[in-house]
């Protein structure tokens, strides 16, 4: 599953995955994860290429909000080696986090 954050042709900043590539012209349907509008959340949309970065499931850049988010989608599709990855790497920056505490 590749996912994606981008900002659509209204300015929405979203985050989703991949379902399909559609065609070779770079078009995609992408199931919306978060956006910057609420309404968007869940709905499966066609969207070019041009409008999102794919970044995989490399999850070193995420906050705890979006590994929970992530964590939560790995739930729903039922994955477990993604879902023990990513709790892993929530542990993990928890983990630091605390060492910073005075």
């Amino acid at each position: 599953m590749n996912w994606v954050k981008g900002v659509d042709s209204g300015g929405r900043y979203f985050t989703g995955f991949i379902l399909e590539e559609v065609d070779w012209e770079g078009t995609a349907q992408i199931y919306i994860t978060s956006c910057t509008v609420e309404d968007a959340v869940g709905r499966k949309v066609l969207m070019n290429k041009a409008a999102f970065k794919e970044y995989g499931r490399d999850v070193t850049h995420l906050t705890i909000e979006h590994l929970d988010e992530l964590i939560d989608h790995a739930l729903l599709i039922r994955d477990k080696t993604w879902f023990n990855s990513l709790t892993k790497r929530k542990n993990k920056l928890i983990g630091r986090l605390d060492t910073w505490k005075v």
